[in-house]
């Protein structure tokens, strides 16, 4: 199934045919992520098939650049700047603008992308057992990588007593994980990625004795509203046998914890695509011939 939004992209310029390349767009910034990342990977999806519809209808293909970024913060904060016209964003991004009273740049969405799961590892030792954990104890809790960071933040907006935590931000999963493991610190850390990430599968996995998914199941969290009112959380038990003896229950009975997930979605900067109406079919044109190919990505299919 394709999640194309169509009255989002297939706008009025939906069947005209374009001599020329508008000169106002000399440059397209797609604002991206870590350079092996899924937001990079379909970013550039996207900029070969924009090409590749131009060169069909003869036209000069722009020029597309694809930046990479530390996520959906920066993502957001370019666009708002004018240093790029498209980022796929997590949806939650927009608590940090409520956060802290900043107005978001006017966005237009444009496509859903792929899932992205929120997961809570903790030091098996420490025997938490739930995420509100956070909100009774004045605890400190590691938010590995700008994902993370935005996500605890909208968690904070939804319930200001996760507040009392103190999270603290690392760049490195390894370096998050072993501090998780080791103890003695901050007791889990907070990351949040595809269900296909090597970080869980490989790394963790590894140290499987000393950590252990443990469950997000604060229900204020489903009051997340994304920057069209829509609803950005659902709460889901990880599937059976994906992380092996990470999941409660060991290698052959795992199954779960409950855990939120939410899908990216691509994002332009409306003012930007109202002046641009060539590229912008073209986009359009090239998102429908994509469909769900942010999915075969996330799921390392691509």
């Amino acid at each position: 199934m394709k999640r194309v939004v169509a009255a989002a992209i297939l706008v009025a310029v939906q069947g005209l045919v374009w001599p020329a390349i508008a000169e106002a767009a000399d440059q397209l910034v797609i604002s991206t992520g870590s350079p092996k990342g899924v937001y990079t990977k379909y970013a550039t999806a996207l900029r070969d098939k924009v090409v590749e519809m131009a060169k069909m209808r003869g036209l000069t293909p722009p020029e597309i650049v694809i930046a990479t970024s530390n996520g959906s913060l920066e993502n957001v904060t370019r666009l708002g700047k004018g240093e790029a016209q498209l980022a796929p964003v997590q949806p939650d991004v927009w608590y940090h603008f409520k956060e802290h009273g900043k107005g978001a740049p006017k966005l237009q969405l444009l496509t859903q992308l792929h899932e992205e799961y929120a997961y809570l590892l903790c030091n098996r030792a420490a025997k938490i057992t739930s995420v509100d954990y956070f909100e009774k104890n004045n605890a400190e809790l590691i938010t590995v990588g700008s994902g993370a960071a935005v996500t605890w933040r909208a968690w904070v907006e939804l319930d200001k007593d996760y507040a009392r935590s103190k999270p603290i931000f690392e760049a490195s999963p390894a370096v998050a994980l072993q501090k998780v493991a080791a103890g003695g610190g901050a007791p889990c850390l907070l990351y949040v990625a595809g269900l296909n990430n090597d970080f869980l599968k490989v790394d963790a996995a590894k140290l499987a004795d000393k950590v252990v998914l443990t469950e997000i199941d604060d229900g204020d969290f489903n009051d997340a509203k994304d920057f069209r009112g829509e609803r950005i959380y659902q709460f889901t038990d990880l599937p059976k046998n994906t992380f092996g003896k990470l999941q409660p229950g060991g290698v052959f009975n795992n199954t779960g914890p409950e855990t939120l997930k939410q899908r990216a979605i691509l994002v332009a900067d409306a003012d930007w695509l109202a002046k641009n109406p060539q590229i912008h079919e073209l986009i359009a044109e090239a998102l429908i011939d994509l469909g769900d190919i942010a999915d075969a990505i996330a799921a390392g299919r691509k």
